[in-house]
């Protein structure tokens, strides 16, 4: 599961604790600054993902062509969450995440 974008807070504000309470998505490792893009200062703009995605690298490039800067994740490969079922289209079905 991944949530992304300007979410205009905090990870630490009380607006997301709702999300990571009721959800598999799990506060960031890392957070980087991307407001404004001239001096960033805030971190609001998010890419949040369940544990099952397996973050690995976050990065925000200095690409102004916003007042917010852009964020990369890496994450792992999350193949490992589906399961191949038979049937004529060889359906991939979620188990996890």
């Amino acid at each position: 599961v991944a949530l992304m974008g300007d979410l205009n807070c905090t990870v630490e504000g009380g607006e997301l604790k709702p999300i990571f309470a009721h959800t598999r998505i799990v506060p960031p490792a890392v957070e980087a600054s991307t407001f404004p893009s001239w001096r960033p200062r805030r971190a609001i703009d998010h890419i949040l993902v369940s544990e099952a995605l397996k973050p690995l690298a976050l990065e925000v490039p200095i690409l102004r062509v916003s007042d917010h800067l852009p964020v990369f994740l890496r994450v792992g490969d999350p193949m490992f969450l589906f399961k191949r079922l038979p049937g004529i289209w060889g359906r991939m079905v979620c188990l996890s995440g």
